[in-house]
């Protein structure tokens, strides 16, 4: 099946396309709220502009995927690995990312407030300018990350691993980094 055929069945009311193959497919600026796109394969995709909101893309391949500018608001991408992906200027607020790879992706200027990231890898990653307010980053890793100019007021940092990560003007107003390294 390829992004053509999803979209009209998606259009007929379809919204399970758990296991989908759309790698190296283009899925620009589409409304696809409450869709069920687990355990896809979006390798090399442009889903940029988009709306997933609600939907599912738990333990999915977005490696390399370009998704700037989407809506993904309380979607869960549970388990899902992004590395390499570019989520600029996406709205991911409340979003799902616990235990997901976002090593050395590209979340600047997104909003990412209220999200789970407990569990999750984001080493390398470069999140400057995100708002990332009342997030739960619970044993993440953010090693090498670069946080610059982030808001992280009110997040949970219990146990996350900041080695060698960039924190220069970042709102930290009433964040927890108990147990956390900060090295």
């Amino acid at each position: 099946m390829n992004a053509d055929e999803m979209l009209r069945l998606y259009d007929q009311g379809q919204r399970d396309f758990s296991q989908i193959d759309l790698s190296r497919e283009d899925i620009i600026k589409e409304n696809l709220t409450q869709i069920n796109l687990s355990q896809a394969d979006f390798n090399w995709a442009n889903l940029s502009g988009s709306d997933f909101s609600g939907g599912s893309l738990t333990r999915s391949n977005l490696v390399h995927t370009r998704i700037i500018g989407a809506r993904l608001i309380g979607t869960d991408l549970s388990y899902t690995d992004l590395s390499y992906a570019d989520l600029s200027w996406a709205n991911l607020n409340g979003a799902n990312f616990s235990r997901a790879n976002l090593s050395y992706s590209n979340l600047s200027k997104s909003s990412l407030a209220n999200g789970d990231f407990s569990y999750t890898n984001l080493a390398h990653s470069n999140l400057t300018g995100a708002n990332f307010a009342g997030a739960n980053f619970t044993k993440a890793d953010l090693s090498g990350a670069d946080l610059s100019g982030v808001n992280l007021t009110g997040a949970d940092f219990t146990r996350a691993d900041f080695t060698g990560a960039n924190l220069q003007g970042c709102d930290l107003t009433e964040s927890n980094f108990r147990r956390a390294d900060l090295t």
